[in-house]
């Protein structure tokens, strides 16, 4: 477990990770492969932060990685999933059951749906849903980066303290045979 900080301003999302305040936000990296390989070293790393003031929930990604090999378009939302891109997976009734997927591609187009395990239809995301945020995404010298504003009112789950959530990050890099990397290890 970890505790995610309360920013004291909102970073302006404009897809630069320069604001002083994602000082002050949890890092997530160390990334590690499942699919081509199994349990590796990513080929390029991560970093995913994370922040929130009394609105919104702050994602901050740095995907690190050689600018002019980046597979990515200016899709429609949803449709990022054949590019490179990262998916956070936001279980907020910590139920490991049923959560939002919230994807981005390196120019922040946006993909959203919910996640339920088990799902009958085979598919285990839904896309249909719509959730209202603002993400935008550049390319950088070393990679690219994402950054993405997620109002609280378009999410459900159980307000108080002490709350946990439950998260999970994933990055597709496409040229390297569909690479997927996870934050937390996880094998095929």
């Amino acid at each position: 477990p970890f505790n995610v900080p309360k920013f004291a301003a909102s970073p302006v999302i404009d897809g630069k990770l320069d604001d002083d305040i994602w000082k002050s936000a949890i890092e997530l990296k160390e990334f590690i492969q499942f699919q081509p390989g199994d349990g590796i070293e990513a080929s390029k790393q991560t970093e995913v932060f994370l922040g929130y003031d009394e609105k919104f929930l702050y994602i901050g990604i740095h995907a690190l990685d050689d600018p002019d090999k980046v597979r990515a378009t200016v899709a429609q939302r949803d449709q990022i999933f054949g590019e490179d891109n990262v998916r956070i997976l936001l279980d907020t009734f910590n139920d490991q059951r049923r959560g939002y997927l919230l994807g981005f591609n390196p120019y922040g187009i946006q993909a959203d749906g919910i996640y339920t395990e088990g799902n009958n239809n085979g598919n285990d995301t839904d896309l249909n849903v719509d959730i209202l945020m603002e993400s935008k995404g550049v390319m950088l010298p070393d990679g690219w980066s994402v950054e993405a504003k997620i109002p609280f009112k378009s999410l459900r789950y159980t307000a108080g303290k002490g709350k946990q959530w439950g998260i999970h990050v994933l990055r597709r890099i496409s040229r390297f045979t569909n690479e997927q990397d996870s934050w937390m290890p996880i094998n095929r």
